[in-house]
Order: structure tokens, then C-alpha cells, then sequence
């Protein structure tokens, strides 16, 4: 096993196969990253995609994370897209600061991505005053978000998401047992387990996966 070993900080989305092997990449590990690198359309943008990449072992990441120049995430007719930037892209943004860069990455993070700009005015750190200057700012990819599979998600799962609530996660672990799951989100409004304004929230958020037909059969 080889540990790079850079002299000085680099780009990881220009970087080549020469430079790779010149601090202690294999040209195998070397190709393996390009490869991996090139086969996404905006590349490599943070630590966690590089370390998912299997030619960059857990020890090869440590060595490497000070040194890497990621690419910054690109502006939208110049607006900053909220669920790929980072903190550091975020507080170059009028109007927010480090604080409310942190929170909104952590927010991002709990929801599974933002489907819309207006999320944002939910975080305490925000004022009104602060959220009419920084939205003009930015945009929101809302293709970009991960969904919670209502009928197959654990409750630990469940409890993360901020939208969330006791109460209905009870009543869904509950309901799951009995008749499985569901099939739609009217289907949920049916069952009365959350409230209208939760529902419109949660609703981008849930995925409906298939019921055992099995099940479905010993329910009927």
C-alpha cells in the first residue's frame, strides 16, 4: 500500500495520471481516479466522492485532504446552487456568514437536500431581513435531494428528518405492521398521520416503495 505524499496543495479536477504517480500513486490508483473522476459531470467536488472512489484507500484520503484544490460548485445564471455548495462557497454570499453557512449545510444534510430556497427562512439563525438579501443570491437544484421510502425506512431513520415527529413515526412503524405500507400520499392523508401543512412539507421527501404482493394477498 502506497500513502501520497504531495508537496503542495493541487487541482483534483485537472490533475493527471503523471502527477499521481509522481507522489505516490500506482498507475493503476492513478487511472482508477481519473477514471472515476471524469465519469461524473462535475467531477470530483468534495471528500466524501473522493472517498468513495476505490482506488483512494482511508489512509490515502487523510494524506491527501489538505492538499486537494476542490473545484467550486457552478454558479446558475450566477446564483449559487444550495445543495452543492459547501461552507466556504456559502459565506461568499452576501448576507450570510460562517454561522449561517454551518447551519445550512447541516439543515441540508437532515433533509436529504433543499427543494426549494424557502427552507432556508426555517433555520433560527435567519432573519427576515438576512433571507430577503441572500435569495436573490442563490438557487436550488430540487433534482438534488435524497427521499425517505415511507414503507421500508427504520425508525432511526425516520427521526432524523426535521419534518418528522414522534407522534406520526409511532403511527407509522404501527400502521406498517397491519397493512404493510402505502402507496401514495393520499393514502397517508387517509390514515391521518400527519397534518395538512406536514404533508405538503414531506411530500417531495417520500418515496413509496412496493408493498409484498405476498402481503398484500395474506391482507385482503
Amino acid at each position: 500500500k502506497r500513502t501520497p505524499h504531495p508537496k503542495e496543495r493541487f487541482r483534483i479536477d485537472t490533475v493527471g495520471i503523471a502527477y499521481l504517480q509522481s507522489i505516490g500513486f500506482t498507475y493503476r490508483q492513478a487511472e482508477g481516479l481519473i477514471e472515476y473522476r471524469d465519469s461524473g459531470a462535475e467531477g470530483i467536488r468534495n471528500m466524501a466522492e473522493l472517498s468513495d472512489c476505490w482506488a483512494v484507500s482511508v489512509e490515502m484520503a487523510d494524506s491527501l485532504a489538505r492538499y486537494i484544490i476542490f473545484p467550486e460548485p457552478k454558479p446558475h445564471n450566477g446564483k449559487i446552487e444550495i445543495n452543492s455548495a459547501d461552507s466556504a462557497t456559502l459565506v461568499t454570499i452576501r448576507g450570510i456568514g460562517p454561522t449561517t453557512a454551518g447551519a445550512i449545510v447541516r439543515y441540508r444534510d437532515l433533509l436529504g437536500g433543499y427543494v426549494s430556497i424557502d427552507q432556508l427562512s426555517e433555520l433560527k439563525c435567519v432573519t427576515n431581513e438576512n433571507f430577503a438579501l441572500f435569495s436573490k443570491q442563490i438557487c436550488c437544484d430540487s433534482c438534488v435531494f435524497s427521499k425517505i421510502d415511507i414503507n421500508f425506512a427504520p425508525a432511526q431513520e425516520l427521526e432524523v428528518h426535521p419534518y418528522m415527529t414522534r407522534k406520526a413515526i409511532n403511527k407509522i412503524i404501527q400502521l406498517r405492521k397491519s397493512k404493510g405500507g402505502w402507496k401514495s400520499i393520499e393514502e397517508i392523508v387517509n390514515d391521518d398521520i400527519f397534518t395538512e401543512e406536514q404533508v405538503i412539507a414531506l411530500a417531495p421527501y417520500l418515496h413509496f416503495g412496493t408493498i409484498p404482493l405476498d402481503f398484500l394477498q395474506e391482507n385482503n
